[in-house]
């Protein structure tokens, strides 16, 4: 009896997460609200940090971390998110995914084991002459070609410009390279950059 009750609860949350936006929206906003926390949580203790040590560290308010630590008391923002992922000296993926992805990560976190290799101990970063897409990127038909390309960008030919409809200025913008624009402003946060196709 218990089983078919949960399979009815399970075939009904899925029947409402395909017919409503509402509900997708709510639900990828719980769990985000939910996991998120509970990451930033996790590594905190990890790194034997107080709430006021990783505020100083993201240049935060004590009080603005102790509110992301609490699932469902804030909005994430993506910047927010860099800060903290810089404080930790770890990076940050943002990946749009399958809701089977989604609830895979749910059911498969765990914030006793969460522990991402900090950029000082990362050594496959570290001696990686480029960073190679993941396997299911492959099927992307962008090509993507990892931060190799992103640092040494092809250039579009004359002809390529004009079938494109733009100009040599303007295929200058689409092909910035992410690692050459961060150390030209290491200095300051990056500029916000305009990418044309």
């Amino acid at each position: 009896m218990e089983r078919r009750k949960y399979v009815s609860e399970k075939s009904e949350l899925i029947s409402k997460l395909k017919r409503a936006k509402k509900s997708r929206d709510a639900y990828t906003r719980a769990l985000l609200n939910v996991l998120i926390s509970a990451q930033i949580k996790g590594l905190r203790f990890k790194r034997k940090l107080t709430q006021k040590g990783l505020a100083d560290l993201a240049d935060m308010k004590q009080s603005r971390i102790s509110t992301m630590e609490r699932p469902g008391a804030t909005k994430f923002n993506i910047e927010t998110l860099i800060r903290l992922a810089s404080a930790f000296r770890v990076g940050l993926k943002v990946e749009f995914v399958s809701f089977s992805e989604m609830l895979k990560w749910e059911n498969g976190f765990n914030q006793a084991e969460f522990d991402p290799l900090t950029i000082d101990l990362d050594a496959e970063f570290e001696g990686a002459e480029t960073v190679s897409a993941p396997a299911h990127a492959s099927e992307d038909r962008a090509g993507m070609q990892g931060l190799g390309r992103l640092i040494n960008p092809p250039r579009r030919t004359s002809a390529q410009n004009q079938r494109a409809g733009s100009t040599d200025s303007e295929a200058e913008t689409h092909h910035i390279g992410i690692m050459s624009t961060f150390v030209a402003h290491d200095s300051g946060p990056l500029p916000s950059m305009e990418v044309r196709s």
